[in-house]
């Protein structure tokens, strides 16, 4: 009977980056909250800058076992480090993002890269809508979370994306890090988000505005419980370009850990694309209007981050001082 040793090794190679690569499964969105949420907490380490930091991890989800392809004999072992180390040149990611009953975000590595990685060519983000609001769900997560807003400061679940962006980008995929001033200073050629519609469900059950926002019941529309897959893609496009390009000192200071790791990031609903952020673009263009930061303390700051970018390999523009 043959083996795997007995075909060419061009083929062997495909199959064995093939079964690199399997993604690992995600969570079904339709298992209740419970089943959802009972394995994973919110990590501590790093100290991130998020107001709302309402984002649940599963501890295992982040361990990198061996693949078991190490262990066949010498010959699979070498030729699998061998493709190990052409997938880990600049590796790509994937990421499964539940929103569930409009309370908090599940994120799921789905692929990951053999080694913790600190550059990355493109991170793929699926983004997934599970259930509907319920106020009994809330409660274990104090008052901002979700749609609620507070202190001027939006709807939660702004802050609750922003704290998966930034823990990317000062963890990577790792778990929880061991001290709170961790970072790794991880980069991303592209992060690609696509917000897909929950199979099977009658368009008219998704609500223009989430239900938990809506404190009224007459602001409600008949029949519709369910978060809009439309509304949350806008959402999440309209949120990240304002951090890049909004004129406000506070969304400027936010901004800036996109403009030092990221170079594009692309919003998709259901695979059409609805918005692409070019962040050398958004940076080159960049002014803020506040007696707080003077025109001449962005400058600095935008010729620290040209610096920033050209050292950590990722595009500047050619008339700037970083990259003379």
């Amino acid at each position: 009977m043959p083996s795997l040793l007995d075909i060419p090794r061009e083929l062997r190679d495909q199959i064995c980056i093939y079964a690199l690569l399997s993604p690992i499964a995600p969570p079904n969105i339709d298992s209740s909250f419970e089943e959802l949420t009972e394995p994973r907490r919110i990590y501590g380490n790093p100290r991130l800058r998020a107001w709302s930091k309402v984002v649940l991890y599963d501890p295992a989800n982040s361990t990198i076992t061996p693949p078991s392809l190490l262990f066949v004999n010498k010959q699979m072992r070498h030729e699998t480090l061998s493709n190990l180390e052409l997938i880990n040149r600049l590796p790509n990611c994937s990421m499964d993002l539940v929103i569930a009953d409009e309370v908090v975000l599940l994120p799921t590595w789905t692929q990951i890269p053999y080694r913790h990685a600190p550059k990355f060519d493109t991170v793929d983000v699926t983004f997934r809508i599970s259930g509907v609001h319920d106020k009994g769900k809330e409660y274990p997560f104090g008052f901002y979370k979700g749609w609620k807003g507070g202190d001027g400061g939006g709807p939660a679940m702004g802050w609750q994306l922003y704290a998966v962006l930034e823990r990317f980008i000062r963890g990577g995929t790792n778990a929880e890090m061991r001290t709170p001033e961790a970072h790794l200073h991880v980069t991303a050629k592209t992060i690609r988000v696509d917000v897909q519609t929950p199979p099977g469900i009658d368009p008219k059950r998704f609500s223009p505005w989430p239900i938990s926002a809506l404190y009224r019941r007459k602001w409600r529309v008949e029949g519709a419980d369910m978060l809009d897959p439309a509304f949350l893609a806008r959402y999440v496009e309209g949120h990240i370009r304002g951090l890049l390009s909004a004129n406000d000192y506070e969304w400027f200071n936010y901004g800036q850990i996109l403009y030092e790791h990221l170079d594009e990031v692309i919003v998709c609903h259901d695979g059409v694309e609805i918005g692409r952020m070019d962040v050398v673009g958004c940076l080159k263009e960049r002014e803020v209007e506040s007696k707080y930061f003077s025109q001449q303390q962005m400058e600095e700051y935008k010729n620290k981050a040209w610096r920033l970018r050209k050292l950590r390999g990722l595009n500047v523009l050619d008339n700037t001082s970083a990259v003379k």
